[in-house]
């Protein structure tokens, strides 16, 4: 999620595009989200040209995290598709 909302123009997206994306469930989604934003590493706001939307925004410090983690994460990746 981080990584898509870093790799993001504005570093933010609608919650419904970051589902489709990632392949969770709204309510799964909701959940990270909720983690994440415990965490300070995204923002959620409520989509100013429609207000049933909901944005998420990656915050500095989660800019911060997910660079830190990128190399980690791509090494993961790596090994479990090369099983």
């Amino acid at each position: 999620m981080l990584e898509r909302l870093a790799e993001s123009e504005d570093s933010k997206r609608r919650m419904q595009e970051l589902a489709d994306e990632i392949h969770l469930s709204q309510s799964a989604l909701s959940r990270l989200a909720g983690r994440l934003e415990r965490a300070g590493l995204l923002n959620r706001a409520i989509c100013d040209h429609d207000r049933r939307g909901i944005w998420a925004c990656i915050t500095d410090t989660g800019r911060t995290a997910q660079k830190e983690a990128g190399s980690t994460h791509r090494d993961v990746l790596a090994a479990t598709l090369d099983r």
